[in-house]
């Protein structure tokens, strides 16, 4: 009641507390990719008396994972401070596309590009007449000669790379030939 008397049953009482320790205060760990047969190796942060436990078993500040999944990280230190987190490990696939889409223009002029292309940081063209190109395309090339031509992309990412490639027939005669009637004859 603010006011000095007998009766304590209605004083009031305001006590401020400044914890010295604010807990524990655990290094993010976000969700995250790795590649087929890669690894990665997640740090809790630093903790004095602080204990580790992971659900794959690790019990330790730093763990590193193998394999994609659900994971979660317990932190405990014995004045009753704790933290918890989970993330998710997935696999990052391989680079992909449908397959390389050609379109023929006549007087050997060909436009590419990949259709469904997927997982891909870089690709890199290699259109068979010692012409390179990056970029996912499409991309347009007019060759020099009459003749066949194998057309390769190779798709990266950082775990992996794929390589595609489409035989060509670059004529100036025609618009259209068929490659698989000529492979027949």
């Amino acid at each position: 009641n603010a006011t000095a008397d007998p009766v304590r049953t209605n004083d009031t009482l305001t006590i401020t507390l400044t914890a010295s320790n604010p807990g524990i205060q655990l290094t993010p760990i976000n969700d995250t990719l790795i590649c087929t047969n890669g690894s990665i190796t997640f740090d809790a942060g630093y903790h004095l008396n602080t204990d580790y436990t992971w659900s794959n078993g690790t019990q330790a500040q730093q763990n590193t994972i193998t394999t994609p999944g659900t994971y979660w990280l317990w932190a405990y230190n014995p004045m009753g401070c704790q933290a918890f987190d989970t993330f998710v490990v997935a696999l990052l696939p391989n680079p992909s596309a449908a397959n390389i889409a050609v379109t023929e223009h006549g007087n050997r002029r060909f436009t590419f590009g990949l259709p469904n292309i997927a997982n891909t940081d870089l690709v890199i063209w290699d259109l068979g007449d010692n012409t390179t190109q990056t970029g996912a395309g499409p991309i347009t090339h007019t060759y020099s000669n009459d003749t066949i031509y194998q057309v390769k992309a190779t798709l990266i990412n950082e775990c992996d790379s794929t390589i595609m490639d489409v035989l060509i027939n670059a004529d100036a005669r025609t618009s259209v030939k068929d490659i698989k009637a000529l492979n027949k004859l």
